[in-house]
């Protein structure tokens, strides 16, 4: 099916005004998460912005290039409000090459509908609006596999696509899954590949990669010391506390259809279905990417939906050529059907209740900042602590040594739920903040 103008006008219009409500929200997003204070504050260590007491903060195994990044964006003095739109940005440029890819010298009406339908998974919408690696992470990784896929006709794209890969590592580790999933790419199109290019690739790789291996090396005495302590982390299930659920790899095959929406998954596997006789060198790059990545994580990786949009390029494109093949009835249907289950733009007041601190809490840190001395130590079970130190530029502590005393302690009160990691006796402090969402203790002067 063909799309008429006036169509093409109204589908372009709904991306950008996605872009502008999501852009909105980035600017507008306070409610960091531990991930984001830790690259704030690694940004500010490596700018010499940091504040004496933020240094028991500084996270030096997160992935370093968004610390880099945002070290950058300080030095030049860019305000914070504006490099918390480095997520947003990362979107459009994964819109705009994957609109490329698709596109090639035909399917326009298809390219168009495949970054609408990116635009609308409310993961990847969620992630846009918060200072974290994913869309940088996915915005790299889905640029080598093209630049590899384009590489069959041009095979300089090869050196580019390895280039990137090195530095992707850098923007997050677990990109290093690239590397079997290219591979895999070459061997089923292997006739089709320069051998001399493809190889000369795995040496800009490496030149990509130096950055990263320095860092390490510098910071930890281990070039690949990041990826090994992700490795562990993962095995520990730090980070995957929500659900016992995601201790359950297999649980990938029903999750992401749903994350990525259940329409557009059938649609993707019947187009595969009945293409499976004639498959294209772009099929077999879309196949290869979502299989490779399925049988490693049902093998070896805990659940998390930050992972899962790793898988929903692939599964988008193909589901969408799927659909410009339906009658006029159909695709009409089947278009409302997918936007309306992923929640387009209805979703967006969630996503911003997500990224901003309630007026109580931010009423407890303001209070916090104006009440207790800067050179006063904070107890909390509000977590994570780095958080809490960024937001109240007091230092703070989650577990109490035995026999340990505290001046203040920060409750915080929708998580009563958790048990707090140390028991706190209340015996002997006074209230001097309190509200629906948290209350602030002083111990009183014998």
């Amino acid at each position: 099916m063909e799309l008429s103008k006036n169509w093409r006008i109204l589908i372009f219009f709904l991306i950008i005004i996605q872009i502008i409500a999501l852009s909105f929200i980035s600017i507008n997003n306070n409610k960091y998460t531990w991930d984001e204070a830790s690259y704030i504050i690694n940004a500010k260590d490596l700018s010499n912005n940091l504040k004496p007491h933020l240094e028991n903060y500084v996270a030096h195994e997160r992935h370093p290039f968004m610390s880099w990044w945002i070290a950058g964006g300080l030095m030049l003095g860019l305000p914070l409000f504006l490099i918390k739109l480095t997520s947003i940005i990362s979107l459009i440029l994964l819109l705009l090459i994957t609109y490329r890819f698709v596109k090639d010298k035909k399917d326009q009406d298809c390219a168009l509908l495949s970054i609408l339908f990116l635009i609308s998974i409310p993961t990847l919408a969620f992630l846009s609006t918060k200072l974290l690696s994913d869309l940088t992470g996915l915005l790299f990784f889905t640029s080598v596999l093209f630049c590899y896929y384009w590489g069959l006709e041009k095979p300089k794209y090869f050196l580019l696509g390895g280039l990137i890969a090195g530095v992707s590592i850098a923007v997050r580790d677990s990109n290093f899954i690239l590397g079997p999933i290219i591979v895999s790419f070459m061997l089923f199109s292997w006739k089709k590949v320069n051998k001399k290019y493809f190889f000369l690739s795995i040496i800009t790789g490496i030149l990509g990669l130096l950055p990263y291996f320095i860092d390490n090396y510098l910071r930890w005495g281990n070039p690949i010391a990041r990826i090994i302590k992700h490795i562990q982390m993962v095995q520990e299930g730090i980070g995957y506390q929500a659900s016992p659920l995601q201790n359950i790899p297999i649980l990938w095959i029903i999750v992401i259809p749903l994350l990525v929406g259940l329409p557009i998954f059938i649609l993707a596997v019947i187009n595969v279905y009945k293409n499976r006789k004639m498959l294209t060198a772009k099929h077999k790059l879309l196949l290869t990417w979502f299989f490779v990545l399925l049988a490693y994580f049902v093998i070896n990786q805990k659940i998390t939906p930050r992972l899962a949009i790793l898988f929903f390029i692939p599964i988008v494109i193909l589901g969408t050529k799927e659909l410009m093949k339906k009658s006029k009835k159909k695709f009409f249907v089947l278009l409302v059907l997918i936007l309306l289950l992923n929640g387009f733009l209805i979703v967006n007041p969630f996503i911003l209740e997500n990224t901003h601190i309630s007026k109580n809490k931010n009423q407890c840190f303001s209070s916090v900042k104006e009440i207790i001395p800067f050179n006063e130590t904070l107890y909390t079970n509000w977590s994570p602590p780095a958080v809490v130190a960024m937001q109240t530029q007091r230092e703070s502590i989650f577990e109490l040594k035995p026999n340990q005393s505290v001046s203040y302690y920060l409750y915080e009160k929708p998580y009563e739920k958790y048990t707090q990691r140390t028991d706190f006796n209340s015996k002997n402090y006074k209230v001097i903040i309190d509200n629906p969402d948290c209350t602030v203790f002083v111990k009183e002067l014998k």
